[in-house]
């Protein structure tokens, strides 16, 4: 991720001033041009002349796209990396402009502006979030598009945006609508050449909450919409994610050779505690239950890793908390390690949290069933009617069946020692869902990009004006 400086000599003094004076320029000129498409000659007239500056040579190149290294910087903090990543990938792109020696897509760009895809990227966030933002990175720089990162900072997003608005066509934002923070920036009679609502797209992890201003398919999930089939689907842009590694390197370990365990899902200690989380099973159930299956399968253990994620001062002041009597806790893993562990397992079993997490498709991908808790409404007339439930650990899973996947009514003992016991001598083979394959994903992220949104919008704008509103939610003008 991070560029060493050049090998020579001065190769580090050399980077610097080159980078400075090259980004200064491309900077200046930048802010010295409006934001329409007749711009864009004098632009690339201009990128001409600052890739001039080094000769073309190979160094020259080098330093123009240096990302500066932060060893030895007692200042350097990863909030400082996503601008020194992004400019560098600017003036790559600047370059192979000039040039003219661009790969396919490269000047077709997207701004990551929301928080979790900051932490994947930067930080090795690895939560089900960071899964869908590391495998749409992925997936973009797969197909040749640039990807730039701005940490929620709208200034910055804004400073970009000027500077080529026409090559960018997409910016992912957080979940949070286009709010106060974002609405000084987007594209209005005041703000004639600000970003336009129909680049923006609503990072959403489920696929349950509202629209934008212009309507559902500005959101992008991470998880295929699941609805009651009397209610039509509110037509979000549905991205989810490829599993990583592929199916060529997932090795599904022989049924004969696991022992009998079942994997706990989760991390949070905090997770067992109905105070802290959407439990699903009563602390008890975990030692009950092993030691009722142990009558049949007698090796029979729970196991998984969990961690205590308080802080020192909730440790302190809440007092001890511990994993359910009947688990075997094991020492804490990276995800090299939970995949083997995982792998060798009978069954994942869920307990109420997390929500829609990656590590079910992990399961099934190695062999794995999943067991998975769910709430029914309380007037449902059929209970086991997953069209009647209020809450499903997985809900893209929640229709699926034995032996694949074990959907079991929260806090019912029986059936939840039923439904292990059946696992544990029901081998499935490694299951992945085709759309989560890598042909399958790196389609959808090309209809996002090469999608004519402004066109959509513009539609829509006209059906609403007419009186025929085809989204649930919206009122933005389409030339916004």
């Amino acid at each position: 991720m991070i560029r060493r400086p050049l090998g020579t000599r001065y190769g580090a003094i050399w980077a610097g001033v080159f980078g400075v004076v090259v980004f200064s320029l491309f900077i200046y000129v930048g802010h010295h041009f409006s934001d329409s498409s007749t711009d864009m000659s004098r632009w690339r007239s201009a990128i001409t002349a600052i890739t001039n500056l080094g000769g073309g040579s190979g160094s020259a190149y080098d330093a123009l796209v240096l990302v500066p290294d932060p060893q030895g910087d007692a200042n350097w903090s990863v909030s400082d990396n996503y601008k020194w990543y992004t400019d560098s990938k600017l003036r790559e792109l600047t370059a192979c402009m000039a040039r003219g020696n661009c790969p396919k897509n490269a000047d077709k760009v997207v701004i990551n502006n929301v928080w979790h895809c900051h932490n994947a990227f930067f930080g090795n966030y690895l939560g089900g979030e960071g899964t869908w933002c590391n495998s749409m990175h992925r997936s973009l720089e797969r197909q040749g598009y640039t990807v730039l990162y701005t940490y929620y900072d709208w200034e910055y997003v804004d400073h970009i945006h000027r500077q080529i608005p026409d090559l960018i066509k997409v910016i992912f934002a957080d979940d949070d609508d286009q709010n106060s923070k974002t609405l000084p920036f987007m594209k209005s009679e005041k703000n004639p050449h600000g970003i336009p609502a129909w680049k923006m797209f609503r990072f959403s992890y489920y696929s349950s909450y509202a629209g934008t201003i212009i309507g559902t398919p500005w959101v992008v999930t991470c998880e295929p919409e699941w609805r009651d089939p009397d209610h039509g689907p509110r037509n979000f842009t549905y991205l989810g994610y490829d599993m990583e590694p592929d199916a060529a390197h997932i090795s599904v370990i022989p049924w004969e050779e696991r022992p009998y365990r079942a994997y706990v899902l989760g991390k949070h200690i905090t997770f067992f505690h109905k105070d802290r989380a959407r439990v699903a099973w009563e602390r008890d159930f975990y030692k009950r239950a092993r030691d009722q299956i142990r009558k049949k399968f007698p090796s029979f253990e729970f196991v998984s890793s969990f961690k205590d994620e308080r802080s020192e001062e909730e440790q302190k002041n809440e007092g001890p908390m511990t994993v359910p009597d009947g688990i075997r806790n094991l020492a804490r893993l990276n995800p090299v390690e939970f995949d083997h562990d995982l792998s060798t397992s009978r069954l994942l079993v869920g307990i109420g949290w997390p929500t829609s997490s990656p590590s079910p498709y992990r399961a099934l991908a190695r062999g794995v069933p999943f067991l998975s808790p769910y709430k029914a409404h309380v007037d449902a007339k059929d209970p086991t009617d997953p069209y009647e439930w209020t809450d499903s650990q997985h809900d893209a899973l929640r229709r699926e069946k034995p032996p694949l996947v074990y959907n079991v009514p929260e806090f019912d003992y029986d059936s939840f020692v039923k439904a292990i016991e059946t696992a544990m001598e029901s081998p499935i083979e490694g299951h992945i869902y085709p759309r989560m394959t890598r042909p399958a994903f790196d389609e959808r992220m090309r209809y996002l990009m090469e999608t004519d949104w402004r066109a959509e919008a513009a539609r829509i704008l006209k059906l609403r004006k007419a009186g025929n509103e085809t989204q649930n939610n919206g009122n933005a003008q389409a030339d916004r």
